[in-house]
């Protein structure tokens, strides 16, 4: 994940996996960004997902009240 505002890796961001259960989202798993923006470790590395629907949440709102950049993108997802 990128910070465009300062052209940098956006570390500490807190992502979730989302799976869908009829009109209910679940939450899956929750992880952290490392210092390069990457999440390598959502799902222990043997997890296989069932075929469905998924969703990442990115809890950026929270990043940015950290950082203070001062601009709150809208994120917008098909669901």
């Amino acid at each position: 994940m990128l910070n465009t505002t300062r052209g940098q890796p956006a570390a500490d961001v807190v992502v979730a996996l989302l799976g869908q259960d009829g009109s209910d989202w679940p939450e899956l798993a929750r992880g952290t960004t490392d210092a390069d923006g990457r999440l390598t470790d959502l799902l222990p590395p043997a997890t296989v997902l069932a075929p469905g629907v998924y969703k990442l949440k990115f809890f950026t709102l929270e990043y940015l009240a950290v950082v203070q950049s001062g601009v709150i993108p809208a994120f917008n997802s098909a669901s």
